[in-house]
């Protein structure tokens, strides 16, 4: 398979201003039906450019996806709690014509469940690929990352073999809007279990309040509920659960 290099692919950001930076691309969607690509690329805290950089005033978090059509999401958590009553942690668009994508291709090979399990028992498997298609909201979607967290069974001669491989961040989209996301999937030797998302939206404070057998605990949990409705706090909470999809995995070919 010929795709996007991710180790060789970068971003240049504000290339033609007084500070440009060069933007590692971590994650890759694919939407087929409009052959649009969305690339989320390594996220940072608020910085200043000069001997203290982490003085800037601000504490928060940036993370940019850049699309195909020039255009950069930008998602900045301004806030630790947010007092606007809105639904989604959603980023502000800009078109940046100057921006420079500069993508690589390479060849990837195919390496099968058998030998993944294999090669990372044996501490040999070395980089390492995956590519998903899923179908979600009546779309096509492929998304390509390098594997970076892989869960598998560690014990030696376990009859039930198999590996999980979790992702963050990858971008996610739903209603022609872009999340920011988590994901992970479970597959043995002969199955493949569901694809689930973790997206970031703003959601209510006492939903992040977990049950207890408490009571003044619950108590407190019921005055949060009524008494600040208005409060958010974006969390990877919302959960999206896709029963029909396929991975597979790749390793680079030598040349």
């Amino acid at each position: 398979m010929n795709f996007i290099d991710l180790d060789n692919s970068y971003i240049y950001n504000h290339p033609f201003k007084e500070n440009a930076c060069r933007l590692n691309i971590k994650s890759v969607l694919l939407d087929v039906s409009k052959k649009k690509y969305y690339y989320l690329t390594k996220e940072c805290r608020a910085e200043l450019i000069g001997v203290n950089p982490f003085d800037h005033a601000s504490k928060s978090e940036i993370c940019n996806v850049f699309d195909s059509d020039n255009n950069c999401l930008k998602f900045r958590e301004i806030k630790s709690i947010q007092m606007k009553d809105f639904k989604n942690f959603y980023p502000k668009v800009k078109n940046e014509i100057n921006n420079e994508i500069l993508i690589k291709m390479c060849d990837y090979k195919v390496i099968d469940f058998s030998n993944v399990n294999k090669k990372i028992k044996e501490r040999t498997l070395k980089s390492l690929f995956s590519k998903i298609t899923y179908e979600y909201q009546n779309k096509e979607f492929i998304i390509f990352n390098k594997v970076e967290y892989l869960n598998f069974d560690g014990v030696k001669n376990n009859k039930r073999e198999y590996l999980q491989p979790t992702y963050g961040y990858v971008p996610f989209l739903r209603d022609d809007k872009i999340y920011i996301s988590y994901f992970a999937k479970y597959l043995e030797r002969d199955m493949q279990g569901n694809l689930e998302f973790r997206i970031r939206t703003n959601q209510k404070l006492s939903r992040l309040i977990p049950y207890s057998s408490n009571f003044i605990y619950n108590l407190i949990k019921k005055i949060l509920f009524f008494s600040s409705p208005i409060i958010k706090i974006p969390q990877f909470y919302e959960k999206i659960s896709i029963k029909k999809s396929k991975i597979e995995f790749y390793e680079k070919t030598s040349k």
